[in-house]
């Protein structure tokens, strides 16, 4: 994500860390098409 996005913001980090596989994998794909940290993390929280 920081080769895309640049740095990442430490509650990104810290949401990225306390997150499990199957949410790491979903980002992991939203990310090949995300223009913006947003779009990736736009569902997270459902």
């Amino acid at each position: 994500m920081e080769n895309k996005f640049g740095k990442l913001p430490n509650e990104i980090q810290k949401k990225i860390l306390r997150s499990g596989r199957t949410r790491l994998d979903k980002w992991l794909v939203q990310v090949l098409t995300a223009n913006t940290l947003d779009e990736v993390f736009q569902d997270s929280d459902k």
